[in-house]
């Protein structure tokens, strides 16, 4: 069908419900951005958050070969890391968020 084909009262009826239609999208996005303005803030909000939080447990750790990253998992010092940051490694140097530095050799 073309538009010759249709009559001015059927190509009227189409173009109404296409306005509505991009009416009710444009409104919908509207609130969408602003739905996403507001999760992204709490979002960015709560990551911010859990950085702060876990940031005094994050280590880097460095050898005479490699450096990489570890956190502390209990209040001993034990910290994890891949192995392959400290494999075969001789001198391990892990230094704390607050700027201490701990020397194992």
């Amino acid at each position: 069908m073309t538009y010759r084909d249709c009559d001015v009262g059927d190509l009227m009826k189409w173009v109404m419900r296409l306005t509505v239609l991009l009416v009710a999208l444009g409104i919908a996005a509207g609130q969408t951005k602003q739905t996403q303005a507001a999760t992204q803030t709490t979002t960015t909000t709560s990551w911010v958050k859990i950085i702060q939080d876990a940031s005094p447990a994050i280590v880097v750790i460095e050898t005479e070969n490699s450096l990489g990253g570890g956190f502390f998992v209990d209040s001993n010092g034990t910290v994890v890391t891949n192995h392959h940051v400290i494999a075969g490694a001789k001198e391990i140097t892990v230094k704390v968020s607050n700027g201490e530095i701990y020397r194992r050799a």
